[in-house]
């Protein structure tokens, strides 16, 4: 499922703003004046250029913010696992690798019931966000609490398209 980027959606409503203004030249005015209508074509290059260069820093910004020193998980709007970073990978003991494609729900311990998810779930729906601690599984079995917070990402549409999930680990916590 693709994510639409406001940026993305902003530059092809400029470039149809600009390409407007190039179809409104009526051809005997375009033959007569040529450098105006390069200026208008120009024109449309040059807010694509600088939209394409927002959308990359927005985008480095994104990366460098994902490889924190808490752990983070995207998943899709099933909740599959599309990206684990470093952090969340020490953490839990699972490389990337072996996660992506699976269920956020192999990090479960077992210690919540189900009450507990559709209340998490329930408050995700209504307001876009869950934050609480948790009670988390790793790769050897060894249960951990951590302090979780999971927001919902919706496209211009409104539609939630991915989730991601911030870890924040407590110091040792007897199980």
């Amino acid at each position: 499922m693709k994510q639409k980027w406001v940026g993305m959606e902003r530059r092809k409503s400029l470039r149809r703003n600009a390409e407007a203004l190039v179809a409104d030249i009526a051809p005997e005015e375009a033959a007569a004046k040529p450098a105006e209508l390069l200026m208008h074509e120009l024109l449309v290059h040059k807010v694509q250029l600088e939209l394409q260069g927002e959308e990359l820093r927005q985008a480095r910004i994104a990366a460098m913010a994902f490889e924190s020193r808490q752990g983070m998980m995207v998943t899709d709007a099933n909740g599959m696992i599309l990206r684990i970073n470093q952090e969340l990978s020490t953490t839990t003991g699972y490389a990337a690798e072996e996660v992506v494609g699976r269920s956020s729900r192999l990090f479960q311990s077992g210690r919540h019931d189900a009450n507990f998810f559709a209340e998490m779930w329930a408050s995700i729906s209504r307001s876009g966000s869950w934050e609480g601690e948790i009670w988390n599984k790793r790769k050897n079995g060894e249960v951990h609490s951590e302090h979780l917070t999971i927001s919902a990402v919706k496209d211009t549409d409104g539609i939630v398209n991915n989730y991601v999930a911030i870890y924040m680990r407590h110091p040792a916590i007897p199980v």
